[in-house]
């Protein structure tokens, strides 16, 4: 099927969405300590297991359906590293907060996805029922939700060749018309272990430039923390008031003028990176060197620094499709299914 030209981003403004459920888990634990959960008091979280996957979206007036894609899909989160500037390491903080069903009495919540403790194994489910908090920020959360995230790697092992009509999404938790903003840059090049070695323009998305579009109503969010370095995000440090989801596409091929990564037709790429808003590269080799000033290590909370609520829905690359149709839903969603049974 040959698919629509995309000459520009868009944020997505309709989602179709599927719930797959899985085993259900419950956690009693201390509060993070935060004035809103104390430590000396013990909260009780009930996980639904449930998976929310997309169908397919409508951004720009065109339709869009998950990719088929026949190799390897990994979401990694970097910090510096002395060990190894070029590749980092997983940050010893977790983050990560949960879609709220239910929370009476305000001790006890319900919460639609699976436990994931760990923010790096929550990145590699695609599950718009959770994600990160306060991705790239050092320093400055009243919560503690610092993440001391430098750059997110979403990698494809067997490349992607660049077509009119595939693209990248970033979806975050916030207010419409007011999503925090990142940097995003196409990985050119990887090395035999899915490390990026060279990357694309670095494309900047303002704060507030997108998400035009309540996704997936509005829901409430409970955010949860590590208390120890290295520990699992078990203790609720921080609860989220009616937050929408909202969403922008990233061409491949469109031009970086379109905010788009402005890859030639026909070169292969090896999926995307994510940046906070003061990252700056002055030289070509500064973006993989983690140590480098490229990256502030001193980033504060806020939608203009580190603060993008990401959305844990990374591993997917979508196709534009000429006219949308429950057919073309269900292929889509058909491809979904299969690329998850790879991983």
């Amino acid at each position: 099927m040959l698919g629509a030209t995309v000459s520009t981003t868009a944020s997505v403004t309709s989602l179709g969405v599927l719930d797959q459920t899985g085993p259900a888990s419950s956690i009693t634990t201390p509060g993070a300590g935060t004035t809103s959960f104390p430590s000396g008091t013990q909260y009780t979280v009930n996980y639904g297991g449930t998976t929310r996957s997309i169908v397919g979206f409508t951004a720009g007036g065109i339709q869009y359906v998950p990719l088929s894609y026949a190799g390897t899909i990994t979401t990694t989160l970097r910090r510096q590293s002395s060990a190894d500037p070029n590749v980092g390491t997983q940050s010893p903080n977790n983050v990560v907060y949960h879609r709220v069903t239910a929370n009476n009495p305000t001790t006890t919540y319900d919460v639609a996805g699976p436990q994931f403790g760990n923010q790096q194994a929550a990145f590699n489910k695609n599950n718009l029922n959770l994600g990160t908090d306060n991705l790239f920020t050092n320093q400055g959360n009243a919560s503690g939700n610092v993440n001391n995230i430098e750059r997110v790697d979403v990698t494809f092992s067997n490349g992607l060749v660049v077509t009119t009509s595939n693209v990248f999404t970033i979806f975050e938790r916030g207010a419409v018309n007011g999503h925090d903003g990142f940097k995003i840059a196409a990985i050119t090049a990887i090395d035999a272990l899915g490390n990026p070695t060279s990357f694309g323009s670095l494309i900047t998305f303002a704060s507030g430039s997108y998400g035009t579009t309540a996704l997936d109503g509005s829901p409430n969010w409970l955010v949860q923390r590590n208390v120890t370095n290295g520990g699992e995000a078990t203790s609720p440090s921080e609860s989220i008031v009616s937050q929408s989801i909202g969403g922008t596409t990233v061409s491949i091929h469109a031009s970086t003028a379109a905010l788009g990564l402005g890859i030639p037709l026909g070169n292969t790429i090896y999926g995307y990176s994510i940046f906070g808003q003061d990252t700056v590269a002055t030289n070509p080799g500064d973006l993989t060197n983690l140590n480098s000033t490229a990256y502030p290590k001193n980033t504060a909370d806020g939608n203009t620094n580190g603060g993008i609520d990401l959305i844990a829905y990374t591993g997917v690359a979508f196709n534009a499709v000429p006219e949308p149709s429950i057919t073309v839903l269900l292929a889509g969603f058909g491809a979904l299914v299969a690329l998850r049974r790879r991983r």
